[in-house]
């Protein structure tokens, strides 16, 4: 498991980390016409990568079509997000699309490239670490 933080300094730990071919599977059009109906699905695919892929958190792209390559990470804090008890973690799933050029750095830069995108506080959820 690899450490990063949060823009706000939350600490988050990284669990589970999935990479995918965008279009696999696409019979027919172009990526500019799949790209709207694979956004429409992404929670399906992201939990088809990572189950169960909830809570998830999409980092939209500012434009079509997506990049060749869909990631998803789990994600863990150390603190809740709603709780201040301590027992109380926080998760989050976290999906966004890359280029087949950003494979050739390593996963925790990529990472570090996308968090300051990610709302951890508005849809990470809390659960309890001892059950």
């Amino acid at each position: 498991m690899s450490k990063f933080y949060m823009p706000n300094g939350r600490e988050v730990w990284l669990q589970r980390f999935a990479m995918a071919n965008t279009y696999a599977g696409l019979m027919e059009g172009t990526a500019e016409t799949a790209s709207p109906y694979i956004l429409e699905s992404i929670d399906r695919t992201a939990a088809d990568m990572l189950p169960p892929a909830t809570p998830l958190f999409v980092v939209r792209p500012g434009k079509m079509p997506l990049l060749p390559l869909t990631c998803v990470a789990k994600f863990v804090s150390p603190q809740g997000v709603h709780e201040t008890d301590p027992d109380y973690d926080s998760q989050l799933y976290i999906c966004w699309f890359t280029s087949y050029e950003s494979t050739a750095r390593s996963i925790d830069s990529m990472i570090n490239e996308v968090l300051p995108f990610v709302d951890w506080e508005g849809f990470a959820e809390d659960f309890d670490i001892c059950f």
